[in-house]
């Protein structure tokens, strides 16, 4: 939960989700000629056992090879085109996963956030024995008295619990974001996690910023 100015599970097995993949790519993109290849071999079945039945069940036999060897073509057809749009799928929602992802890491440098970088480099400059010792009572009733700097650090914080919200319901790729912002995450809870603290203790509200401090946490273990 930010603090205003106040999944589908999925399963795979590691290397063979990808051998798969690629096979069933491999076998969509000469799909059509898979599909000639079994029916040139359909029709030397259909011919052989033509030749080894008797007059009379000829006809029948011939009828039931191309019958079975018909529907496994097409079974076979509809399901590499299925599990091929499948793969399609899941690439297209990693795209725009991982463009959502840019998209929202840019907004780290947009003039406003910077603006807020600034502002909040000051405010660690100039009490930075207060961070440094935990003496949050005191770093909280400066920043009351300081309603840009507060707003400033709000901003931030209530920043990194969207994102953190996002990466936790897979909208935004975790692994993209991480290699992004894992450092100013965790930068910002060893600076700023005993005003966080205090900030829940007195609100009487253990849920502020606390999608923000788990995903730190993690990214720093």
């Amino acid at each position: 939960m930010s603090e205003s100015n106040n999944q589908n599970t999925s399963y795979s097995i590691n290397g063979l989700e990808r051998i798969l993949n690629s096979a069933i790519n491999f076998i969509f993109y000469y799909r059509l000629v898979v599909v000639v290849i079994a029916i040139v071999f359909l029709i030397i079945s259909a011919v052989s056992i033509s030749n080894s039945s008797t007059d009379n069940d000829k006809l029948k036999n011939i009828s039931i090879v191309l019958a079975c060897g018909s529907v496994v073509i097409g079974i076979f057809y509809s399901v590499i085109n299925y599990e091929h749009s499948q793969i399609k799928f899941r690439h297209d929602i990693k795209a725009s996963r991982n463009s959502l992802s840019f998209n929202a890491a840019s907004e780290w440098f947009k003039p406003s956030m910077v603006e807020n970088l600034k502002i909040t480099k000051v405010l660690y400059v100039q009490h930075r024995h207060l961070i440094d010792e935990n003496k949050a009572a005191e770093f909280s009733k400066i920043l009351d008295e300081n309603e840009q700097a507060r707003s400033a650090l709000v901003s931030i914080f209530n920043y990194l619990e969207c994102i953190a919200i996002a990466v936790n319901e897979n909208i935004l790729d975790e692994s993209f974001m991480k290699k992004y912002l894992s450092g100013v995450c965790v930068n910002y809870i060893i600076d700023y996690g005993f005003y966080i603290d205090y900030k829940r203790n007195v609100n009487k509200s253990a849920q502020i910023w606390i999608n923000f401090t788990n995903l730190a946490r993690k990214w720093q273990d």
